[in-house]
């Protein structure tokens, strides 16, 4: 970690520190040891890619609620990173936001969003691959046509509400004070394993930026799976990962 992957002067900044990364950021194992690799680039195309879609089709703006009550997943990930891009206020529980993301048909066909949207947990679906609850927009099937480029950030108030009843500015301390603990624990590891929620957290959010900041991977077991520990420790050997709870 150079001197200065520290502390972030804005989100824009934190991005940018990303997505000069080629070392794999996230590493998703799903059903039969599936493995998805995306570099620190890539999850910067796909935020961007994510962020383009929430703007253009959901209008969403900088300061707009909305509601990501979503498990654990790459993809999970990457709509809650694209949130905090556009300097959205993220909700991880069903509230009452325009635009609402889940993996549950009953909750998308439940919900009152203006904007609500479907989402497959397939790990490369093209589209959802159950019927889309009407009027829903499909995340996977549309998010593709989206630019990798993000022109569109506007930098958050810093005390603005970004997750989970914190500020801004008081995400970007949480994450700049999370990777100075990691440093030290991670020591010469590729890569962490954190213990992932039921449902995404400020807190776990907070842990990836950091790892993903430091160019240090996450990796990522599908909560769905029932996972073997002795498949467990082999995965994490082969990523180089240090297994931290959360």
């Amino acid at each position: 970690m150079s001197a200065n992957t520290s502390s972030f002067k804005n989100l824009e900044q934190l991005f940018v520190t990303v997505r000069n990364f080629q070392t794999p950021a996230l590493l998703w194992y799903s059903a039969a040891s599936e493995r998805i690799e995306l570099s620190g680039r890539v999850l910067d195309n796909w935020v961007s890619k994510s962020a383009n879609f929430l703007v253009d089709e959901c209008d969403l703006e900088s300061g707009s609620p909305i509601d990501v009550p979503m498990g654990v997943h790459w993809r999970s990930l990457v709509i809650a990173l694209a949130a905090l891009r556009v300097g959205a206020t993220i909700s991880f529980e069903v509230d009452s936001a325009d635009v609402l993301f889940s993996f549950d048909s009953a909750v998308v066909e439940t919900s009152d969003a203006e904007y609500p949207v479907i989402v497959d947990r397939g790990s490369l679906a093209p589209r959802f691959m159950g019927e889309v609850p009407a009027g829903a927009l499909d995340f996977c099937a549309e998010v593709r046509a989206f630019g990798d480029v993000y022109s569109g950030f506007e930098t958050p108030v810093p005390s603005r509400v970004a997750m989970g009843g914190l500020s801004y500015s008081v995400l970007l301390e949480a994450v700049s004070t999370q990777i100075i603990a990691l440093g030290e624990e991670l020591g010469s590891a590729s890569a962490v394993q954190f213990t992932a929620p039921a449902v995404l957290t400020a807190d776990y959010l907070i842990q990836v930026l950091a790892a993903v900041a430091m160019g240090r991977g996450v990796v990522i077991l599908d909560p769905t799976i029932q996972w073997d520990q002795a498949k467990v420790e082999q995965i994490l050997a082969q990523e180089r990962a240090v297994p931290l709870v959360s």
